[in-house]
C-alpha cells in the first residue's frame, strides 16, 4: 500500500491525539514521518507498534519551565514522548542563544529518549538517560550531554 507523505503524518497525528494535544502530536508525528524518510526506521513509525507504544504513553501534565536565567533553563517534561521534549528544548535553547550569544537547556523527567534535530546538521545520540541538556552555540554545532558525563 502507498501513502503520501502527508496522508501518513496525518494518520500518525491522529494515533497520537489519544493521549497528545493536537499540535504536540503533529510534532511527534512530523518527526516520525521525518525519520521515516531519512531511513532511520527505528526512530519512525515503529515506535507506535509494540507494548510500549508511544500512543500509550500518559503525560503527567504540560511541559514547564522550572528555572530561567540569562543563559540557562531547566524544563520538566512531565513524562512527555521525547520527540516532543527534544523540540521544545531545542527551540527554547536557539531562543536564548539569539538574544545572548550561548544558552544552554536541562530536561528532566524524560519518558524516553529518542532526540534528533532535523534542522540542525550534527548528529545526536538515539538513546539519551532520564537528565540530559541541549547547549547551543551559534555558528559552532549542537552540543548534546547525557547523565554520563559524555558530550556528542
Amino acid at each position: 500500500m502507498r501513502l503520501s507523505i502527508n496522508s501518513l503524518r496525518e494518520q500518525v497525528t491522529k494515533i497520537l491525539e489519544k493521549n497528545l494535544s493536537h499540535e504536540q502530536a503533529e510534532i511527534v508525528a512530523k518527526y516520525f514521518v521525518w525519520a521515516e524518510m531519512s531511513g532511520n526506521k527505528t526512530q519512525g513509525i515503529v515506535k507506535l507498534m509494540g507494548a510500549s507504544s508511544i500512543q500509550n504513553i500518559r503525560p503527567q501534565g504540560e511541559i514547564e519551565i522550572v528555572k530561567d536565567t540569562k543563559l540557562s533553563r531547566i524544563i520538566d517534561a512531565k513524562d512527555n514522548p521525547a520527540p516532543l521534549n527534544a523540540q521544545i528544548a531545542t527551540d527554547l535553547a536557539i531562543q536564548k542563544a539569539s538574544e545572548h550569544g550561548f544558552a544552554i537547556v536541562g530536561v528532566k523527567i524524560l519518558f524516553r529518549a529518542m532526540v534528533r534535530r532535523h534542522t540542525m546538521s550534527n548528529k545526536l545520540p538515539s538513546m539519551i538517560s532520564s537528565a540530559s541538556c541541549v547547549v547551543v552555540l551559534p555558528r559552532l554545532r549542537l552540543l548534546w550531554w547525557d547523565r554520563s558525563g559524555i558530550w556528542y
